[in-house]
């Protein structure tokens, strides 16, 4: 039994954990999912890499009509994410090699046809996966709660297993809100409007979509709290 249960649980927080389904078919364009073909309006290029010009691999994106009121950013419905695959950037501060944005979209927006995306043989581009969300009530990470917790490593490592599956057995699962579970120290992410960011998901190396970060690494998204701009989020790799 893990001491201080009770007092825990105050700390919960709703989330959603990301469980990728291999697509058998080419999924909408406005839906939440890894790799396919994105939401990109017919006036709109291609992302490509600022810094060697190649074109960047579409990532992924999150249709913030498929979760709660709670875990939505303002007047913004889809958040949309390109890599490229060669410069490999490690966090938004390296100011290339991305486009990590939020956008409106509309039922009227006529968007690129899918043989405009720009694929890359030489690559492994992102394989397209739907998205199945699942609720649940995380908890935060034992060091963030060891005033309650105690020092005991045992009761530690105790508290971390119970976590571990609330999150579907996984630390790092992938998930829209709740707790980050940080494999480096935590860093610290303002955006250009002055604003401390907030932790918004992680996106753990998903296999099914073909989706490695560094050394089997965990991506970290974070958004303003009152999100000024499409821009106004953030990204962060961290990996053993």
């Amino acid at each position: 039994m893990i001491p201080h249960l009770p007092t825990i649980r105050a700390y919960r927080r709703p989330a959603h954990l990301i469980i990728p389904r291999a697509a058998e078919t080419p999924l909408a364009r406005h839906v939440t999912k890894f790799g396919g073909f994105p939401y990109l309006l017919q006036n709109e290029r291609w992302p490509v890499c600022s810094a060697c010009q190649e074109p960047m691999a579409f990532v992924l994106q999150v249709n913030f009509a498929d979760l709660p009121p709670q875990l939505r950013l303002g007047r913004y419905d889809l958040l949309a994410f390109y890599y490229c695959l060669d410069c490999c950037p490690r966090s938004s501060l390296d100011d290339k090699g991305f486009q990590l944005h939020l956008r409106r979209t509309s039922p009227h927006d006529e968007l690129q046809p899918a043989h405009f995306a720009l694929r890359r043989d030489d690559k492994a581009e992102p394989q397209e996966c739907a998205v199945v969300f699942r609720p649940f009530e995380d908890l935060p990470p034992a060091e963030s709660i060891v005033a309650i917790l105690g020092t005991d490593e045992e009761a530690q490592s105790e508290y971390e297993r119970y976590v571990e599956i609330l999150r579907g057995g996984n630390l790092y699962a992938s998930k829209m809100g709740g707790y980050p579970s940080w494999i480096e120290a935590e860093p610290t992410m303002r955006c250009q409007c002055g604003a401390g960011m907030r932790f918004l998901a992680q996106i753990d190396s998903e296999e099914q979509a073909n989706l490695l970060w560094g050394n089997n690494g965990v991506l970290y998204l974070f958004h303003c709290p009152q999100p000024c701009d499409p821009w106004a989020v953030r990204f962060v790799i961290q990996s053993e």
